[in-house]
């Protein structure tokens, strides 16, 4: 999965918070929202005046796109460890929370399906990355 894929696939799922999400369709959409919010604030920093503010604005309306993306990829990529998407709330807890989910995000999914649907790196899933979930009350199936 490339960076294009990634970022479509994130928009085109942002309010999935079912299935699961592979390493790089995650990693992929945070790098995009990195470069994206990162280049119109480092320049609106450095030429500054009505120019400045107008890239941070730029870069404020580039966060609104991506926040909620982000945070259902970020779940998707929780339920690939086999983990709830509550565990995302970990980062309320100060200084620890922030760190402990970005360990829970770059550890490995489970190989085989667990009970948030297939391993989205079988070939099993849809082709952006994403696996969908198993309906309710289906048992994933095994591998």
């Amino acid at each position: 999965m490339g960076l294009n894929e990634a970022v479509r696939s994130g928009f085109d799922h942002f309010s999935n918070w079912k299935g699961r999400a592979s390493r790089p369709a995650y990693w992929y959409l945070v790098l995009a929202y990195i470069i994206a919010f990162a280049v119109p604030m480092i320049l609106g920093s450095a030429i500054g005046g009505g120019l400045g503010v107008l890239l941070s604005i730029i870069a404020l309306i580039v966060w609104l796109a991506f926040v909620i993306p982000l945070i259902g990829a970020a779940v998707r990529r929780l339920h690939d460890g086999g983990r709830s998407g509550w565990w995302y709330f970990i980062t309320l807890v100060p200084l620890i929370g922030g760190i402990w989910l970005l360990v829970l995000l770059i550890l490995e999914g489970d190989a085989g399906p667990n009970e948030y649907g297939p391993n989205p790196g079988s070939g099993v899933s849809e082709p952006d990355g994403v696996a969908a979930a198993p309906a309710a009350g289906e048992v994933p199936p095994a591998v």
